[in-house]
């Protein structure tokens, strides 16, 4: 069996030894590793290479995500792992999330919340997806009051503004995150989404058709969605490149 190093960092006794228990019922994860600050943790993660890491965000000398940012700012000389952040405090899930971690586990959590958060990182290591950012590649996570939910790229229709707000649209259910569009637009590839007006940005493969409006401007219309929506005049001409018309 294909075993997975673990580093563990938490500077509470308490968690600590609960995680080790925790991983005890997971005979694929080996523990290789503990850290019990931030500086700790960086040195660590920069050091080894381990294939999870449980980090705590609140640490000594340095937070968990400063200390990951440090790994970052250590470009290939340190491979980035599968964080796994663990908290007690919720307002940090936005953070975590534009770290691009695997899961967010709000303590006190469970065995059964352990699990899941495992088996999700399993999910990226054996498909071999061990670069810096193995979520980004496939969906974002939006979190909406005490719910952190992973949207897969394919599953989102379009976003739009409201406010300091942005809603992720898919099918059957909208997603309302405290971000801005601007910043949903940073984490968004390329390859997949265009923006077509200040409050909107569309999944390009979800397009259906483009329709001359007036004075320059479009509207869109969605595969298998009643929805249009606007292409304002500033975007139009960039989207109409794209697609060589």
């Amino acid at each position: 069996m294909k075993t997975y190093s673990v580093l563990i960092v938490e500077d509470e006794y308490p968690a600590r030894e609960l995680l080790i228990q925790y991983l005890m019922t997971r005979p694929e994860l080996q523990l290789k590793g503990m850290a019990r600050d931030g500086a700790e943790a960086a040195e660590a993660m920069t050091a080894g290479e381990f294939d999870i890491v449980f980090l705590d965000i609140n640490l000594p000398v340095q937070s968990g995500l400063a200390a990951l940012e440090n790994v970052g700012s250590q470009g290939e000389a340190a491979r980035q792992p599968h964080v796994i952040f663990t908290t007690a405090y919720k307002e940090h899930a936005l953070a975590a999330f534009d770290h691009q971690a695997i899961d967010y586990l709000l303590k006190p959590f469970t065995l059964e919340r352990f699990q899941q958060a495992v088996d999700r990182a399993l999910v990226f290591l054996k498909s071999g997806e061990s670069d810096e950012s193995p979520l980004k590649r496939h969906g974002i996570f939006v979190s909406e009051n005490d719910r952190h939910c992973f949207v897969p790229y394919e599953k989102i229709l379009y976003l739009s503004s409201h406010g300091k707000q942005t809603v992720v649209h898919t099918p059957g259910v909208d997603f309302r995150t405290p971000r801005l569009l601007k910043k949903m637009e940073s984490v968004l590839p390329e390859t997949s989404f265009a923006r077509i007006h200040k409050q909107f940005i569309v999944n390009v493969f979800q397009i259906d058709r483009l329709e001359y409006f007036m004075n320059g401007s479009y509207m869109l219309h969605l595969k298998d969605d009643d929805e249009s929506l606007p292409v304002s005049r500033t975007y139009a001409p960039k989207l109409k490149e794209r697609f060589g018309l």
